[in-house]
């Protein structure tokens, strides 16, 4: 009996080119924090998460509050990404019409953590 060689795993189509967007090895002790403000449309949480997906990766903390009525107000922060990676994030975010206002801050992963351990 012929030995068969393995069929190659399965192209995804869905996914996104990400070859430019690596996680940095060096970038481990960098936050990058979104603010973004938005309409309050029912999908809004979904397409600031579909920025994310592009990206392929995923926030270490999100914040969304509703606040009076008319402005969602959503927070999320991002770790062991390039600046490259942030930009991106961040000029896709700009695209979304629901968005009224996006910005992005970066800080040391030492200086914004306030958790203490003991």
């Amino acid at each position: 009996m012929r030995a068969r060689n393995p069929a190659p795993p399965p192209t995804d189509v869905y996914a996104v080119d990400t070859s430019n967007l690596q996680v940095a090895e060096e970038s481990e002790a960098i936050i990058y924090s979104y603010s973004i403000s938005a309409d309050p449309d029912p999908d809004v949480l979904l397409r600031i998460a579909a920025v994310f997906l592009l990206a392929n990766v995923s926030p270490r903390r999100v914040s969304f509050e509703r606040r009076q009525g008319d402005r969602i107000i959503a927070i999320a922060e991002m770790g062991e990404i390039t600046a490259a990676t942030a930009d991106f994030i961040r000029r896709k975010l700009e695209q979304l019409t629901c968005l009224a206002s996006v910005s992005m801050e970066k800080h040391l992963a030492a200086s914004h953590d306030n958790v203490s351990l003991s």
